[in-house]
């Protein structure tokens, strides 16, 4: 009978345990839902900082579970021979992923961008002009460029592939025959960093957040007013900052001008809309770092 009492006691704090574990749940369930998403992010700009994305460090991370197993269940000779196939297995896999930080192996810069795209003839914006061009710069047959005109639309777009590269031609009447020439990395793009080695800073930038049906993305173009040139990149979801060694995805040649100009020649807008405005407000000077450039923090729709 004297054991009951201290049975009782034992149940008791067990439950006053499981109790205050439940509260403790309950209080750190919100505070995780708000601060996971922020350390993913700081995580994947570290990462991204290093040139690795998310595919290179699951690799290097297998790679080195693997190491330390071996490394613990493999003695004396066959050790080592076991560590020189973990670290040859690693090479290929950095090379095959390219996850080598871009640093290594500066792009040279003939390939951060296109510079035939310049010689584009903007001030003859017409299809048979631009079919012309595009055989006599890329050997391209006819059968190959797609010719697409929207209903409704003052625009006519051409576009052709390149092996990962894809380009477009967009065309367009206000008032007189405008065009730019655009071109996007399907992979293994230049970098911030290979932009602003090559070409030194842009004059402005553009960084905004962008509504799509399944997330907000974050936007980010680098505009070279004085060559006619813009560079731009996004992540599908928002971030609060980007870094050097952040891949650009695509670039847009146009007649070169002022930034007024340039917003109409980039986007193929008329002057006057209200996304040509908001455009030209959201437009800022280059701060020098790219760790100083600041998301507009409105919701383009």
């Amino acid at each position: 009978m004297s054991s009951e009492p201290g049975q009782n006691r034992k149940l008791i704090l067990s439950m006053l345990g499981v109790v205050g574990v439940l509260l403790a749940l309950l209080c750190a369930i919100p505070f995780a839902i708000l601060i996971i998403p922020y350390l993913l992010d700081e995580v994947a700009f570290r990462l991204d900082q290093v040139g690795l994305d998310g595919l290179s460090a699951a690799v290097l991370l297998l790679v080195l579970v693997g190491a330390f197993k071996l490394r613990r269940g493999v003695k004396g000779r066959r050790q080592d021979t076991a560590m020189g196939l973990v670290l040859l297995v690693a090479a290929m896999s950095l090379l095959s992923t390219r996850v080598i930080p871009r640093g290594l192996y500066p792009l040279d810069c003939a390939e951060v961008g296109d510079a035939r795209l310049a010689t584009f003839p903007f001030d003859q914006s017409t299809e048979e002009a631009a079919l012309a061009w595009i055989q006599a710069q890329y050997g391209s047959d006819r059968k190959d460029i797609r010719v697409n005109k929207p209903t409704n639309s003052d625009t006519e777009q051409l576009d052709w592939s390149v092996g990962d590269k894809e380009y477009l031609i967009t065309l367009w009447n206000f008032g007189k025959p405008t065009a730019s020439v655009g071109m996007r990395w399907e992979r293994n793009g230049p970098t911030v960093s290979d932009a602003l080695r090559c070409l030194g800073n842009p004059a402005v930038y553009d960084a905004y957040f962008e509504a799509w049906p399944e997330a907000i993305w974050t936007n980010l173009d680098l505009w070279y007013s004085e060559r006619g040139l813009m560079f731009g990149t996004f992540a599908t979801r928002r971030v609060a900052r980007f870094s050097n060694h952040t891949r650009l995805r695509h670039a847009i040649y146009a007649q070169p001008g002022t930034e007024e100009e340039l917003a109409s020649r980039f986007y193929s807008i008329r002057r006057g809309s209200a996304y040509y405005n908001d455009l030209l407000k959201r437009l800022k000077p280059w701060p020098g770092n790219i760790r100083d450039v600041k998301v507009d923090p409105q919701i383009v729709y």
